[in-house]
């Protein structure tokens, strides 16, 4: 297991989804089936709340689900995780030891215990589990301890033995897949994925799960979907949206690294698409976060890559003589020139762009030619106006450039500006 497994593991103990809640077999006596629906019903709008960052209103509902049924497990960890994040850990270490005084043998506040205070922890559970070999949920805390402390092979063991007691529940599912990536065992980790998504329609975590196995696989295209889908269900949840920033920039410089190698063959169609999913790519990541330093600092670039190959499109075209293929080129390159433009910081200019912007007046010029050569004096004009505008835009970007100043002279008096 990577270094990048720590990252996607750390995000599973934020946002958890509802499921199917199954009861301890010792715990405190059991609600009645009235109390148990309002417990899951409060529990289903607390998960809703954290997921949208309504983190108090979220509070307020694991209370009212546990106050509906003390012994619902999942409830009082939840809350316990929201507490801690919020920097309130303190209320759920007392409110556990208060209860486990009053029941010292008890499984279920010695295994909320043992996951409140670290100290001791896998000690304690293991002490619930003697207990009470029954209870799903101490098994599911051994194995998530294990996983934290990188003993893969007994997690695994720890979350099998929890799906044998309540093979329906997803979060054992998800559980299982954790130690599997942690084993090493990505495709695996995968086909467990599957499985708690379809237990668990609502919940994140499965696709940042089998996103950390895609990206042990190489897979980067399909850690970003993952991640993508993972975004749209828990838009509050900041770790995966940092993530997924961090990969979207990653593999749009990967299609920068594609561009360069087509555009050197001259395949400048494929040159182009490389160019534009890689600027695809990097907008969505300054949209996520406008200050990442490597999607601000590659955007303009990928812009000005999807530029220089509609240029090269456009000089193919010129060769070939075919006007209107090279017009349209050229409207595509001034469009990405443009937004490339627009990136930099006021006062800052780059060569390429610059480079772009007066290669373009050229072959706009070359356009307007061939239009007076086939319809008349007249024809080429509107071409011959945004040549004169691509050399302005150099210009702007590069004061001293000489053969703009020329050309955007020679146009002026030609249209008699």
């Amino acid at each position: 297991m990577n270094a990048r497994g720590s990252a996607a593991l750390a995000l599973l103990a934020v946002f958890a989804a509802a499921c199917g809640e199954k009861k301890p077999p010792v715990a405190p006596p059991a609600a009645p089936p009235a109390r148990t629906e309002a417990a899951l019903r409060a529990f289903q709008e607390a998960e809703k709340a954290i997921r949208t960052g309504k983190t108090s209103q979220a509070a307020q509902f694991y209370r009212e689900a546990v106050d509906a049924d003390p012994a619902f497990f999942l409830a009082w960890a939840r809350w316990h995780e929201l507490s801690r994040a919020t920097g309130n850990g303190d209320a759920a270490r007392t409110e556990f030891q208060r209860r486990l005084s009053a029941a010292p043998e008890d499984p279920l506040w010695l295994t909320l215990n043992a996951i409140a205070d670290p100290a001791g922890r896998e000690e304690r559970i293991r002490k619930a589990i003697a207990l009470a070999p029954g209870f799903a949920w101490a098994h599911y805390a051994l194995a998530e301890t294990l996983v934290e402390a990188k003993r893969a092979d007994e997690a695994l063991r720890a979350a099998e033995r929890a799906l044998q007691i309540d093979p329906g529940n997803g979060l054992f599912h998800l559980q299982r897949a954790s130690a599997l990536l942690w084993a090493d065992r990505p495709r695996d980790a995968r086909e467990e994925t599957r499985r708690a998504k379809e237990l668990l329609p609502e919940d994140e975590r499965p696709f940042v799960i089998e996103a950390q196995a895609l990206l042990d696989e190489n897979n980067l295209d399909g850690a970003i979907g993952q991640l993508e889908e993972a975004v749209r269900l828990a838009p509050a949840a900041a770790s995966p949206r940092a993530v997924l920033c961090d990969l979207r920039v990653k593999r749009g410089t990967a299609h920068l690294a594609e561009f360069q190698r087509h555009f050197s063959e001259r395949h400048f169609g494929a040159a182009q698409r490389a160019a534009e999913e890689g600027a695809g790519l990097l907008e969505a990541a300054v949209r996520e976060n406008p200050e990442h330093p490597g999607a601000k600092k590659y955007l303009p670039m990928a812009e000005g890559a999807a530029a220089a190959a509609a240029l090269g499109r456009a000089g193919a075209a010129s060769e070939a003589r075919e006007t209107a293929d090279l017009i349209a080129a050229c409207t595509e390159a001034a469009g990405w020139l443009a937004k490339a433009a627009s990136r930099l910081p006021s006062g800052e200019s780059a060569d390429y762009v610059a480079d772009g912007f007066l290669k373009l007046g050229g072959l706009r010029m070359t356009a307007a030619q061939a239009q007076r050569t086939a319809g008349g004096p007249e024809a080429g004009r509107a071409q011959d106006l945004a040549a004169l505008a691509a050399f302005e835009s150099c210009l702007v970007l590069r004061p001293g450039s000489t053969t703009a100043a020329r050309m955007a002279e020679e146009l002026r008096q030609a249209l008699g500006r």
